[in-house]
């Protein structure tokens, strides 16, 4: 059966007396271990070839070579032969004359930065255990919850605004000042109105502010305690009060007209004055 032979011909023999390489088990069991991509494990197969191959201890080698053994391009080799560096895998020392470099491969694998510490590499070392602890818990709030703590926080402060469109004298304010014997009240909604324009006052709650403004008494008009309060046109105590109504609202009809020509001159979209005065607390 010739064809056999031929087989048997073509097959590879390679023997020790061909020439070997002498490595320490110890570094090839560190090289299995090792974290290498297989073009690191190249390029360090590729130096102990041509240093501990012909008993040296570093030799030069080209690029060419490198890329000759192992068919890798010349700036991928470069590239491995940098990061086998990094890793203290390798020692690359230049020439004097600056031309060719000598390789030497480091055969303590302990300063490997690619082998794990924790394997027992023909010497006995102390194995540890690492124990994990669970990080603390973090409360992570429910939509529901998340949108709870908005509201509170809403309702615990409002933004002021400028005069909102169509404000007018609400139920409320109604209510209270029949109970506080107010009367004229449309005047002093006026007053106020006219105030809060010409000036660009910003208020968080407009009914609170429009309250405080009749008890501070914006509009100026006379009665009882000076708030426009009293219980009848007959009381004996107000005499000729037609007459005094009569001039007061001739003087908040000017008042009114002036703050409309100052609000006029004004310039478009001016933000809010700052200096309002601040008619929003309690006790009304």
């Amino acid at each position: 059966m010739p064809h056999l032979n031929c087989l048997v011909s073509l097959m590879a023999n390679p023997q020790t007396e061909d020439g070997y390489t002498k490595i320490a088990n110890s570094i090839l069991d560190a090289l299995v271990l090792s974290k290498l991509s297989g073009q690191d494990f190249k390029i360090s197969l590729l130096i102990i070839r041509k240093t501990y191959g012909f008993s040296k201890k570093e030799d030069s080698v080209s690029l060419s070579q490198m890329m000759q053994a192992t068919g890798m391009g010349k700036i991928r080799c470069s590239q491995v032969v940098t990061r086998l560096q990094l890793m203290k895998i390798l020692t690359v020392t230049e020439n004097i004359n600056g031309v060719g470099k000598k390789y030497k491969f480091n055969k303590d694998f302990e300063e490997w930065d690619t082998v794990n510490k924790n394997i027992n590499r023909y010497q006995k070392v102390k194995q540890t255990v690492n124990k994990k602890r669970n990080p603390p818990l973090m409360k992570t709030l429910t939509t529901k919850e998340t949108l709870t703590k908005e509201k509170i926080q809403k309702k615990g402060k409002q933004s002021k605004t400028t005069l909102p469109d169509g404000f007018s004298i609400s139920d409320g304010v109604r209510k209270w000042a029949s109970e506080k014997g107010i009367v004229r009240l449309e005047e002093h909604f006026e007053s106020f109105i006219i105030a809060c324009e010409a000036k660009g006052y910003e208020y968080a709650n407009w009914d609170a502010a429009l309250k405080n403004a009749i008890r501070k008494n914006w509009a100026e008009i006379g009665g009882r305690n000076g708030q426009g309060i009293r219980t009848s046109r007959s009381d004996p105590r107000d005499k000729n009060l037609q007459s005094r109504e009569d001039a007061e609202i001739a003087a908040i009809t000017a008042r009114r007209e002036a703050a409309k020509e100052a609000a006029r001159n004004k310039a478009a979209g001016a933000t809010g004055n700052d200096d309002a005065p601040d008619f929003e607390g309690n006790g009304l």
